[in-house]
């Protein structure tokens, strides 16, 4: 039991090193059953009765332990570099000895950080999921005391059975300023004029969303921008094709494009202004495109922007392609 003590304590470590647990509400199952908490992106299915305590769930036999817990990581950084030196770190904090770390990619599951090692002379293994988009996690940590091939089975089918619950995976940040009739989704929530803050608005009314993955070499800057003025809108609904063209082009090369084009379409949506060019960034030759959507009763503005060689990168095309109109 104290072995069965010190590995709760593990799990306690582990969402303690800059991650919050979730708030614990006492129940009790008993049976077999399927641990996701309500709201709960994960699942994981124990074998046979469990105490379950909110977001934890506990199974003790003279054989092995099994143990799940949710949390969600708050300033830790996500690369794989990152994630095992933490955790080899923590490892060495419980006195876990010979402790194997590696960091992968489970597709349809997140990121997962897996640990093999000895604890008391017992054989201790814990994988911990991530949702790189959420920050939410589980971590399921399982120990042997009989080391036969019936308690290895059954922990690994613990641990094989994690899945996603397709209800709660994240699907990005709608985002549709003030009453907008227009709607776009960025990949993880952007940073709102600069500040964190959803009601903060720009010097000339317009709210703004921005996002910046990565670096200018590798990454993608994402921008939308709306609640324009009655004036403004009306000012572009009244303008010609040929006019919006030639305004853009200039606003464009006094931003310092160069190899500028410029479209305007029809579309559902209403009328559409494209403009692109390019510029360099820090020595980075860069791609960079406007789009304008000018509907019935509101505009949305989106800007993106990426290393010439990437253009489009997978964030920018999902971005752009996201825009619908708003039930």
């Amino acid at each position: 039991m104290a072995m069965f003590q010190k590995l709760h304590l593990a799990v306690v470590f582990f969402f303690l090193f800059g991650t919050v647990l979730w708030p614990q509400v006492p129940t009790r199952n008993s049976g077999s059953f399927v641990f996701a908490p309500e709201d709960s992106g994960f699942a994981v299915t124990f074998p046979t009765t469990s105490t379950v305590t909110g977001w934890s769930a506990e199974l003790n036999t003279p054989e092995f332990t099994m143990q799940a817990s949710y949390g969600v990581f708050h300033g830790v950084q996500l690369d794989d570099a990152s994630l095992k030196a933490r955790e080899i770190e923590i490892n060495r904090n419980l006195g876990i000895g010979n402790a194997a770390v590696a960091v992968r990619h489970s597709p349809g599951i997140g990121i997962e950080v897996e640990t093999k090692g000895y604890y008391l002379g017992s054989a201790v293994e814990s994988h911990c999921y991530i949702d790189p988009d959420t920050g939410e996690s589980i971590l399921l940590y399982g120990a042997v005391s009989k080391d036969t091939v019936k308690t290895k089975d059954a922990i690994q089918k613990f641990f094989s059975s994690i899945k996603r619950n397709p209800k709660y995976i994240y699907t990005g940040y709608h985002f549709a300023p003030g009453n907008s009739q227009f709607e776009v989704t960025f990949p993880k929530k952007p940073v709102f004029n600069n500040e964190a803050d959803d009601d903060k608005i720009t010097d000339n009314g317009l709210h703004r969303a921005i996002l910046v993955i990565g670096t200018p070499t590798n990454g993608s800057k994402l921008t939308a921008y709306g609640d324009y003025s009655a004036t403004t809108l009306q000012a572009y609904k009244t303008s010609t094709d040929d006019e919006l063209r030639k305004v853009s082009m200039r606003t464009a090369e006094r931003r310092g494009l160069s190899s500028v084009s410029v479209s305007v379409v029809r579309s559902k949506f209403g009328r559409e202004i494209t403009v692109r060019g390019n510029v360099t960034v820090d020595d980075v030759p860069m791609l960079f495109e406007k789009r304008t959507y000018i509907g019935a009763d509101s505009m949305i503005v989106l800007e993106v922007g990426s290393s010439t060689k990437l253009f489009p990168t997978p964030d920018i095309s999902s971005f752009l392609s996201s825009v619908r109109l708003r039930n």
